[in-house]
């Protein structure tokens, strides 16, 4: 009897897909920005730093990074001041995830600092805080732990989370 092989043949799918986890490879993350002409460096760690021409948004994919933050995004109003906005997407988030996210950034990105570097505004359907989240919350995603600038969402199932800081940034926080 020839010996047992765990080897997968062809697509697996899981469902839903935020329990898949990361593909581990950054390329397609990666990919939306760098169509664009973003530069592209590596450190001897092999992590990844993606910049945009204007030096005013910033990408790190870092899989060898101090903590679960494997995709760090910044931008900057002032390309040597405190970031206006930052997210962070830690190494259990499906690849696709980012890549949408990096999709959208790319589409903001052309369409100028009016888009990318756009506060909320609670006027503006597009721009305000909430529309972000709302899609998520007409689906049963539910409001956890609340805290104070702290908007955390929770999968019905429990399974995935969502963590908005939905007052100012602390520029000595998001700088370390």
């Amino acid at each position: 009897m020839p010996p047992h092989d765990d080897t997968i043949d062809g697509d697996v799918y899981v469902t839903p897909r935020y329990l898949a986890g990361t593909t581990t490879i950054g390329d397609p993350g990666l990919e939306p920005l760098r169509a664009l002409g973003w530069e592209l460096h590596h450190d001897d760690l092999a992590n990844a730093y993606l910049t945009a021409p204007d030096r005013k948004v910033r990408l790190g994919y870092l899989p060898e990074g101090d903590d679960d933050g494997l995709w760090r995004i910044n931008a900057y109003r002032d390309r040597f001041g405190p970031p206006a906005w930052g997210v962070s997407f830690n190494d259990e988030c499906p690849t696709e995830f980012v890549t949408a996210f990096t999709t959208a950034l790319a589409q903001a990105y052309k369409d100028g600092p009016d888009h990318y570097l756009a506060p909320p505004d609670p006027t503006d359907p597009e721009r305000a805080a909430f529309a972000a989240v709302a899609p998520l919350i007409n689906r049963g995603w539910k409001t956890q732990h609340p805290r104070l600038d702290v908007l955390e969402l929770q999968t019905p199932d429990g399974m995935a989370g969502l963590e908005c800081t939905t007052g100012r940034l602390d520029p000595e926080k998001e700088s370390q």
